[in-house]
C-alpha cells in the first residue's frame, strides 16, 4: 500500500489552499486542475472496473509527496471500502439515509439519487463536482444553509471530518437532502472561477444523472483548462 504523508485533500482546503485558486495565481490554479485531474484519473479507472464509489469527499482524496510533480505532490482517491459494483449498490445508500449511523459530513456532496438511495456511477460524477466546488471556495457546500447565521457564514469555512457535527448543522441536513433532491437547491457559480471551469462543473451537477458527463470525458476537459487557463510548465 502506497504511503501518503501530506495528509488529506480536507487537510489543505481547510488550510485554504486551493481557496479561488490561490486568487489568481496560475500556478494555483494548474495545481487546482491538475489535483482534479488526478482524482478523475482514480475515477475513471474504479469506474471502469464496474466501481461506484459513493463516498467522494476532500476526505477520502491522500496527497502523496512526489518529486517528479510540480506540485510536490499527487492526488490517490481512497475511501471506497465500502463501494459497491455498481450492479449492486444497495450498500451506498447508507451513506444518505438518514439513519443515526451515517456520517452527516457526506451529505453536503451527494447527487440527488444517491440521496434517495439510488447511486449510480454518475452520482460520482456529482460529487466530484462538489467537491471541486468546495476546494475552490474552501467552504462545505450549501454552507449558508447549514450555518443559517445572522450575518451568514462569511469567513468560516467549517471543514474538517468532522466539520458539520462541530457546527451543530445536521439539524439543517434536511433541508439540504430536500432541496437538492427537488433541484431547488443548487450551487452557484463561485467568485472569480473561469466560466469555462464553471461549465464543466454544472455539466456535473445535471439534476439527471444521464446527463452528466463520465470521468474519461472529464479528464479530457480538465486538461484542456490546463492548456487555455495556465501557462504553466512542469
Amino acid at each position: 500500500m502506497e504511503f501518503c504523508d501530506q495528509g488529506s485533500l480536507s487537510d489543505h482546503v481547510a488550510r485554504g489552499a486551493y481557496g479561488q485558486a490561490a486568487l489568481g495565481n496560475r500556478v494555483a490554479l494548474f495545481g487546482y486542475l491538475r489535483t482534479l485531474h488526478d482524482v478523475a484519473a482514480g475515477m475513471s479507472y474504479l469506474h471502469s472496473n464496474g466501481v461506484v464509489h459513493g463516498a467522494l469527499v476532500p476526505a477520502n482524496i491522500l496527497l502523496c509527496s512526489s518529486r517528479g510533480d510540480s506540485r510536490g505532490y499527487v492526488a490517490k482517491v481512497s475511501g471506497f471500502g465500502t463501494s459497491g459494483l455498481a450492479s449492486n449498490a444497495a450498500g451506498l445508500a447508507a451513506a444518505a439515509s438518514g439513519s443515526a449511523s451515517a456520517d452527516p459530513s457526506l451529505v453536503p456532496f451527494l447527487a440527488p439519487e444517491q440521496l434517495e438511495g439510488a447511486p449510480v456511477r454518475a452520482s460520482d460524477v456529482w460529487s466530484f463536482a462538489a467537491m471541486a466546488h468546495s476546494m475552490w471556495t474552501s467552504a462545505v457546500p450549501y454552507i449558508s444553509v447549514l450555518l443559517p447565521t445572522p450575518g451568514g457564514a462569511s469567513g468560516m469555512s467549517m471543514y474538517g471530518s468532522n466539520a458539520v457535527l462541530a457546527y451543530g448543522a445536521p439539524e439543517h441536513l434536511p433541508d439540504v437532502r430536500a432541496g437538492v433532491c427537488d433541484g431547488s437547491l443548487r450551487l452557484a457559480q463561485p467568485g472569480g472561477m473561469p466560466k469555462t471551469l464553471w461549465r464543466l462543473l454544472r455539466s456535473c451537477l445535471q439534476h439527471e444523472s444521464q446527463r452528466r458527463p463520465n470521468f474519461v470525458q472529464v479528464r479530457a476537459a480538465l486538461r484542456e483548462l490546463e492548456a487555455s487557463l495556465c501557462d504553466v510548465t512542469e
